[in-house]
C-alpha cells in the first residue's frame, strides 16, 4: 500500500537510501509514515490492516460437565503488538512520522502525464 519504487526519478545513490524508508509490511517505500514506540515505522493503512486483523487460538478449559475433563475452545482476539518486534501496541500508542513523511514527498517521482514532480 506504500509508494512503489519505480515511481521514484533519483540517482542510484539516492535510491538506495530510500530502500531505508521501505514499510516492512508491504515492502513499499512508506505512505503516510506512521511510527510506534519501538521505534518501527509503517504505512498508515498497513499497519491499520495488521491491527485489526484477529488471532485464532485454541485454548483448553475445564470442562463443566466432566469432571476431571478439559473442552477446547477457540478464542479469538485483536492482534495488538508491533508486528515486527511484537511488542505490546494498540492504535492510540500510533503517531504520525512528520519527518518520514517530509522526506518521502520532497522526492522525485515520475508521472506518466508529467516529467517529473513530487509527491505532495
Amino acid at each position: 500500500m506504500g509508494w512503489d519504487h519505480a515511481l521514484f526519478v533519483l540517482p542510484n545513490q539516492q535510491m538506495q537510501t530510500l530502500k531505508h524508508f521501505e514499510c516492512p509490511l508491504c515492502y513499499e517505500v512508506v505512505k503516510n509514515a506512521v511510527g510506534c514506540a519501538c521505534g518501527h515505522t509503517f504505512c498508515n493503512d498497513c499497519l491499520k490492516l495488521a491491527l485489526n486483523s484477529t488471532r485464532a487460538q485454541l485454548v483448553r478449559v475445564r470442562d463443566d460437565d466432566d469432571p476431571g475433563g478439559f473442552a477446547v475452545v477457540q478464542h479469538i482476539s485483536k492482534k495488538e503488538e508491533c508486528p515486527v518486534s511484537r511488542k505490546h501496541l494498540t492504535p492510540n500508542m500510533v503517531f504520525p512520522t512528520f519527518a518520514v513523511r517530509k522526506l518521502v514527498g520532497s522526492a522525485k517521482i515520475s508521472c506518466p502525464f508529467l516529467f517529473s514532480t513530487t509527491i505532495f
